[in-house]
């Protein structure tokens, strides 16, 4: 078990300090947030206790839960890790969108030189025009 509980129920005027203050009674408090919601700037009436010794977790939680507390009832647990989702790749700023183009039935990336032997059927489809490159390939340009 960690040293942190989750304390559910709180009535929504329960401040930081106070939640602090209660627990404080019965073990040495490292930190204390109570969630507030984003919109309203309220409390969602949920928050979360760290404490400095973590064997203490297990005690506070059979002493303090169910609770009166402001006026509620509060449920008190042991906190549990939340699960965040993997984090999506994001394309760099500097990393130019690619797109494919179907040339002859072919799929071929616009990063991709376009072959030879394939700029005047890519020419027509596209309505592009065709430059020769050095190396015997050529690129489309819209």
């Amino acid at each position: 078990m960690g040293n942190k509980i989750f304390v559910g129920g709180l009535n929504w005027r329960t401040t930081e300090p106070d939640l602090k203050a209660a627990f404080s009674r019965y073990a040495d408090v490292a930190s204390v947030r109570i969630i507030i919601d984003r919109e309203t700037g309220r409390s969602k009436c949920f928050g979360f206790l760290e404490f400095a010794d973590p064997n203490a977790v297990s005690e506070v939680i059979e002493k303090c839960d169910g609770m009166k507390l402001d006026g509620r009832h509060i449920k008190v647990s042991a906190a549990k890790e939340r699960e965040r989702p993997a984090p999506v790749k994001q394309k760099a700023a500097e990393e130019p969108e690619k797109k494919n183009l179907e040339v002859q039935g072919e799929v071929v990336s616009s990063s991709e030189p376009v072959p030879a032997e394939k700029t005047e059927i890519a020419k027509a489809d596209m309505g592009a025009q065709v430059e020769p490159q050095e190396n015997g390939e050529a690129s489309a340009h819209a």
